[in-house]
């Protein structure tokens, strides 16, 4: 089966590579699987705060605080958004091709995406990542994915900037 996200990863950005270039790959290495811990309790948290997920969670990691402080203004914000948050990790599958897009929101005229991102900004790759998920959605759900909603079909959010930002 094919993730959405295994065709992003071969889709590196230029910066990434020149970054990789120049820390060395043990070095990369480390903080990219130090990012995933950060992102994967990141979106725990998130799914515990939503009411999806039930689970005592001990969170001190500053990148994962100063994640959840931006997640909290969001919901401040944009709170008819949060509260149109129907799953979370939904499985998009249409034969070999699946993708888990991290916040499906459903509301009049249509539904869509929020995406959970917590690095520094937003990269090209994270919106085709988004655009493998509306193309599965689409193929799953093609009457309420239709283009005609208001509705924006991807919000996605970087939250490692801190409060002040």
């Amino acid at each position: 089966m094919l993730h959405v996200t295994d065709v992003i990863d071969n889709l590196p950005e230029r910066d990434l590579i020149a970054w990789k270039l120049r820390v060395g790959l043990k070095e990369a290495q480390r903080v990219s699987q130090e990012a995933l811990r950060v992102g994967d309790l990141v979106d725990r948290a998130i799914q515990v705060d939503l009411g999806f997920r039930q689970e005592p969670l001990t969170l001190t990691h500053p990148a994962v605080m100063t994640c959840l402080q931006n997640w909290q203004r969001f919901k401040e914000r944009h709170l008819a958004l949060v509260t149109a948050v129907v799953a979370t990790q939904e499985e998009l599958c249409d034969g070999e091709v699946v993708g888990h897009p991290d916040l499906t929101i459903d509301r009049e005229g249509g539904g869509g995406f929020i995406s959970l991102k917590t690095s520094r900004m937003t990269q090209h790759t994270h919106w085709a990542q988004e655009g493998g998920y509306l193309w599965l959605k689409r193929r799953l759900s093609p009457a309420h994915f239709a283009m005609r909603s208001s509705l924006p079909k991807t919000l996605s959010l970087s939250f490692l900037k801190s409060p002040s930002q």
